[in-house]
């Protein structure tokens, strides 16, 4: 989620299933998302929220590795989430995550991986950023796993 490889996501496979167990499933995405529209003003909901809307993603992939991985790592995914949740409300970047959140959804809901797929890459260069200006309060950055954060210039 914070940078998950591209390669994580393959939009191609949803699992969605049947034509009605789609339909439920893309209401939840759509709920999940709407739930973070709604804690837009309190960023630890919206990290729960988030972590939820990622959470049900990846099990809508079909993912079990990567929904797996986040269950095993919720708890410090979710402290580096709700820190940069804060960062991106203090500094006003907030609705830009949302926004790459429902274009993520648009596409699934469009059956256009390449939408859904622009809309997550947009989303990890958020998350990216925020590592890069120094935030790293965890290092759940993966590729970053083992190093220390750069020091300040």
């Amino acid at each position: 989620m914070i940078a998950v490889p591209q390669c994580c996501t393959p939009w191609d496979s949803l699992k969605l299933g049947t034509e009605s167990r789609r339909d439920q499933r893309r209401r939840q995405l759509r709920g999940a998302v709407d739930a973070m529209r709604g804690a837009m003003d309190d960023p630890t909901a919206y990290a729960e929220a988030d972590m939820q809307f990622h959470l049900m993603l990846s099990e809508v992939a079909g993912n079990r590795v990567i929904t797996r991985l986040m269950r095993v790592i919720q708890r410090p995914l979710m402290e580096q989430l709700r820190r940069s949740i804060a960062h991106l409300k203090a500094t006003g970047q907030l609705e830009a995550n949302l926004q790459t959140h429902v274009r993520i959804v648009d596409g699934i809901e469009r059956g256009s991986a390449d939408d859904a797929q622009r809309g997550f890459e947009d989303m990890l260069a958020i998350s990216l950023a925020f590592g890069a200006e120094g935030c790293y309060g965890t290092e759940l950055f993966f590729g970053d796993v083992g190093k220390a954060p750069p020091s300040p210039s």
